[in-house]
């Protein structure tokens, strides 16, 4: 943006933690002396190991970086995909509505090993959970303006549910993110235009291709 550049690149030999700075690179190609910010990318102690790291520009300050990496659980990953704001990184807490799959303020889920969370416009709905992070989870958030209620799902079982009944907040202005401070894979994303129900929610837990 401007003359601010992001770098991505792998770590020392033998270490291969990945990281990200900002520099100011100026338009006759002086280089500024000093670093703008760094980043190890990484969610608290879950460092990525990255390998091969590729950087795309999606708008404004969101980067998305692609990576190949191990895993501090031993198993090793083919790739990574991960977006964030490059100047606004070093924020230590990093809110339920604002990493995993979202759109701000209007909806979003995320998953670790210990919760699953969704959110409608800014209301937050979560479940303690503990799930094996070897195995694929199936998570559905929905929201009826009929029924007034939004439904958190985990593989096809109701696991929270909380009584809401404002519009739904669908600014398209706002960036759809997949991928934000999540250790781990992501496939199959959809977003419906109707409020599953249940035994729905069950059908396209089984075979997702059919509904």
């Amino acid at each position: 943006m401007d003359d601010i550049y992001s770098i991505v690149y792998e770590g020392e030999k033998g270490i291969k933690d990945g990281y990200l700075i900002n520099i100011e690179i100026k338009y006759n190609g002086t280089i500024a002396d000093s670093i703008l910010s760094k980043q190890k990318f990484n969610i608290g102690d879950k460092n990525y190991f990255a390998g091969e790291p590729d950087i795309i520009h999606i708008n404004d300050d969101v980067i998305a970086i692609v990576f190949r990496s191990g895993s501090q659980s031993g198993t090793p990953h083919e790739g990574h995909l991960i977006t964030f704001r490059s100047g606004n990184f070093e924020d230590p807490y990093i809110p339920p509505n604002f990493k995993g799959i979202y759109r701000e303020e209007c909806y979003g889920i995320y998953l670790n090993r210990t919760h699953v969370s969704g959110f409608i416009n800014n209301i937050i709905i979560s479940e303690e959970i503990n799930e094996s992070t070897t195995e694929w989870n199936h998570i559905v958030l929905i929201y009826n303006d009929i029924e007034n209620m939004i439904k958190l799902y985990l593989n096809a079982n109701l696991i929270n549910t909380t009584i809401y009944n404002q519009p739904l907040n669908s600014d398209f202005n706002k960036d759809f993110i997949i991928g934000k401070s999540f250790f781990g894979y992501i496939d199959e994303v959809q977003i419906r235009e109707r409020a599953f129900t249940s035994s729905e929610v069950q059908i396209h837990y089984n075979n997702p291709g059919i509904i």
